[in-house]
């Protein structure tokens, strides 16, 4: 039997767990709506489709340092693939590590946490700090 204070901690290594399976496919949907949105940009621009091989440069924070507006639909596209990159790269980790969670869970037969209760509340808390656009 573990004391409350167990379940207390534990319960927040699930949340922790959660947070991040939330976080990054969340995000992931945000970085493909903001590529679509920034492909409408350059279609309806008559850039050529090839810019988004050549991206311009980014300053130290990310910032894009461009001097034509080709060289700023260019960096816009690697911008937003390089956003889908990174959190294709978090997702396999964050459903590792909610999984591993689970499986403790079920092995400590821990009934007082309910590991998909605490996903749903943070996918909420997600949609509601970052909501879809």
């Amino acid at each position: 039997m573990l004391t409350a204070n167990a379940i207390a901690y534990f319960r927040e290594i699930v949340t922790r767990a959660a947070w991040e399976l939330a976080y990054a496919e969340h995000e992931m949907i945000i970085c493909r709506r903001k590529l679509s949105f920034v492909r409408e940009i350059v279609r309806r621009g008559g850039f050529p489709t090839e810019i988004a091989i050549d991206a311009g440069d980014s300053d130290e924070n990310g910032d894009a340092v461009c001097l034509t507006v080709e060289e700023y639909a260019a960096w816009l596209i690697d911008d937003a693939r390089q956003g889908i990159k990174y959190h294709e790269d978090k997702i396999p980790a964050a459903h590792a590590a909610f999984a591993c969670v689970r499986l403790l869970i079920d092995h400590l037969e821990l009934t007082e946490i309910d590991p998909d209760e605490i996903l749903r509340e943070q996918q909420a808390i997600m949609e509601l700090e970052r909501p879809l656009r």
